[in-house]
C-alpha cells in the first residue's frame, strides 16, 4: 500500500458514499489495484481460484481453505522435451510445469498445417494404463505457440502430449487420433 501511494484513510465527516467513490477512482487507488492483480498472478490465483474457494467454504473449515490455497500456489516443477513426430523429426518443444494442482504447458513449433487444417494439443492420461482421456489444451495459434494455465484437481495423472491436425473449425471435440503428428512423453511426477 505504502508503495502505491495511496492514502487509504479517509477523513471525518461529509458523504462516506462519495468519499469512497472518490478514493477508488483515484489513480493511485487503480495503481494499487493493478500491482495487487500482477502480485496475485504471480502467485497463480486467479478469480477462478478465488470463486472455487468461495464455493467451497459452505462446509469446510479455514485451514481447509489455506490448505488449498498452498496447494495451488506452491513452486512448480518443470521439464522439457522434443515433440517427436514421424520418422524422429523434430515437431517443436513442450515446457511443461506442475506443482500437482496448478499446470502450465507451453508449446513452440515451426511447422505449419495444410491448408484448412490446425493444429491441436492434447493432454493424454497414459491410453495403455491410464484411463486413455484426452484433454484438449487448444490449437496451436498461427505464430506457432500454444500457451495452456489451468488449476486442476490432479494434473499428474498425465502422461503425454499429443499433437493432431483437426479440420478448421471442427465441431467434434474428440481428437483424431489418425491424424497425429507429434507426442512427447512426460517424466515423473507425472503419471501418478
Amino acid at each position: 500500500v505504502n508503495s502505491s501511494g495511496a492514502n487509504l484513510s479517509l477523513p471525518q465527516g461529509g458523504n462516506l458514499s462519495e468519499r469512497l467513490q472518490t478514493l477508488v477512482d483515484s489513480p493511485q487507488f487503480k495503481n494499487l489495484t493493478q500491482q495487487l492483480s500482477q502480485q496475485m498472478s504471480q502467485l497463480g490465483v486467479n478469480g477462478s481460484n478465488i470463486r472455487n474457494l468461495q464455493q467451497e467454504r459452505g462446509g469446510a473449515d479455514l485451514s481447509d481453505l489455506v490448505q488449498k490455497f498452498d496447494a495451488q500456489t506452491e513452486p512448480l516443477k518443470c521439464q522439457r522435451g522434443a515433440l517427436i513426430g514421424y520418422g524422429g523429426t523434430v515437431f517443436g518443444l513442450a515446457d511443461v510445469c506442475t506443482n500437482g494442482h496448478r499446470i502450465d504447458v507451453d508449446i513452440a513449433t515451426n511447422y505449419i498445417p495444410q491448408s484448412g487444417k490446425v493444429f491441436e494439443a492434447w493432454l493424454v492420461d497414459d491410453a495403455f494404463e491410464g484411463s486413455g482421456y484426452a484433454l484438449s489444451l487448444g490449437k496451436i495459434l498461427s505464430t506457432g505457440t500454444l500457451d495452456f494455465r489451468e488449476v486442476m484437481n490432479n494434473a499428474m495423472t498425465y502422461t503425454d502430449i499429443v499433437i493432431t491436425q483437426e479440420p478448421d473449425n471442427d465441431p467434434s471435440p474428440l481428437a483424431s487420433w489418425s491424424n497425429s503428428v507429434a507426442e512427447t512423453w512426460l517424466i515423473p511426477p507425472f503419471g501418478q
